[in-house]
């Protein structure tokens, strides 16, 4: 029997050294990447988020509220959570795909998750259907999936517009970033066009720095807040057709020549993807920083934030403060989540997120 309990007490002291869990006694104790190992749905890291300096400010500054649902859905965050933890278990690389769909929400018409509809009253093509999203958008089945569950516990109740920011925030959570607080009370709208998804309001990838900026600065985003976000792109994959362009075109930021290579062996059709971070490519680090710093991002309209004096000592001071930098987009996703919100009466609560009631 001691031999028994010394073996039970060795895989203790090793579980707890692999899988450390954060404590609600702030962001102090926070230590960055430490939720990468999380795949599985834990309900502490639910109730007990982690503030900071930057996300308490962000929520001070918004319409919204946190734990709006704590009253009439106490578990609506738990179900989301659980939703995107079975999905990323099989599918990590959806982590991306999450964030992104809520990006591409909030720039257009703001967070009401109108890129979710199949349809509409008036008729036409929805944002899904528009070539800046269309295939290269991904994650409905897991917001479905979510909305599902809430519905058969609080119909009625919690808006699709807020399990997409949720669900936004717990795919960062699961790739390393301590779980923030989302404010709520957003509610769905009923318009989603496809002409709306036009290069002036979601950001291209040979766009220019000046143009980046004016989109971000539209919608109440810093420079800063556009360079911290950019680098979520640490966890995810952009098709070949976004930069392939990049080895051949005399008028394009020339490409390092071992990405090159990389590019040329990888991209046999426009639709096969790379990796931003071949290395963690599914943990939130900063290494993609250290890419562009290294000038090897596949990407033109990123590898351009290291050239410009605007842009490139945010991207100096974020590829090496990890901590500074998770402190910073939880800040600005946030920020992000509160463009365009619609509140009280406006809107609806969807029944289902990809039609109108």
């Amino acid at each position: 029997m001691g031999s028994i309990a010394k073996v039970i007490a060795t895989i203790f002291i090793v579980y707890s050294i692999l899988f450390p869990l954060a404590s609600a006694a702030g962001y102090s104790d926070y230590k960055p990447g430490q939720f990468m190992t999380v795949k599985s749905y834990d309900a502490e890291k639910v109730t007990n988020p982690i503030m900071t300096p930057s996300a308490d400010e962000a929520i001070k500054q918004g319409p919204l509220k946190p734990k709006f649902y704590d009253a009439t859905c106490l578990k609506s965050e738990e179900m989301v959570f659980r939703s995107v933890t079975n999905h990323f278990k099989k599918y990590p690389d959806i982590a991306a795909n999450l964030v992104r769909l809520h990006l591409h929400d909030c720039f257009v018409r703001g967070c009401d998750a109108s890129n979710l509809l199949d349809k509409t009253p008036e008729g036409g093509k929805t944002e899904k259907e528009a070539p800046a999203n269309g295939m290269t958008l991904r994650g409905f089945e897991i917001i479905d999936e979510a909305k599902n569950d809430i519905e058969n516990h609080c119909p009625g109740v919690v808006s699709c517009a807020d399990i997409l920011a949720f669900a936004a925030r717990d795919a960062l959570n699961l790739t390393g970033l301590y779980r923030y607080e989302v404010p709520a009370g957003r509610r769905d709208g009923r318009i989603s066009r496809e002409a709306e998804c036009g290069g002036e309001n979601i950001p291209g990838p040979a766009d220019s720095l000046d143009h980046l900026i004016a989109i971000f600065n539209k919608r109440g985003l810093s420079v800063e807040d556009m360079v911290v976000m950019n680098g979520i792109h640490s966890i995810g994959v952009a098709h070949c057709f976004n930069f392939d362009y990049r080895t051949a075109s005399p008028t394009a930021r020339p490409v390092d020549y071992r990405v090159s290579q990389d590019i040329f062996s990888t991209c046999k059709a426009p639709t096969y993807t790379m990796p931003f971070d071949p290395i963690t490519q599914y943990q939130l680090d900063t290494d993609y920083f250290k890419i562009l710093l290294d000038n090897k991002g596949i990407l033109e309209s990123d590898q351009k934030m290291v050239d410009d004096p605007r842009t490139k000592d945010i991207v100096k001071a974020m590829a090496y403060d990890e901590k500074l930098w998770h402190g910073k987009l939880a800040g600005a996703m946030i920020r992000l989540g509160n463009i365009g919100v619609l509140t009280g009466a406006e809107g609806e609560i969807r029944k289902n997120c990809r039609l109108v009631n």
